[in-house]
């Protein structure tokens, strides 16, 4: 699991697709190389798309997270009450 403040690696991988393609696609408009930009354009969305799937790994991390310590923090209190 990556820190809160640290990317993990599709969100990382999604971003550099979406620079990537983006440089493609306006080479491609620039030179007037349709092929080129329509491969930067499937490389960015592409690159959305990894992007996104990072971000819901990355909160699907941080609730598992959160659940297990409510989990703790209950079984300590059910714990304590029965010692008394």
């Amino acid at each position: 699991m990556s820190d809160n403040n640290e990317p993990n690696r599709d969100q990382t991988a999604g971003k550099v697709d979406q620079i990537a393609g983006n440089a493609k696609e306006d080479t491609g408009v620039a030179t007037g190389d349709r092929d080129l930009r329509d491969e930067g354009t499937q490389q960015k969305h592409a690159g959305i798309d990894r992007e996104r799937a990072g971000d819901e790994r990355a909160t699907a991390e941080r609730d598992s997270s959160a659940s297990e310590r409510i989990a703790d923090g209950v079984g300590e209190a059910i714990k304590e009450s029965a010692d008394r």
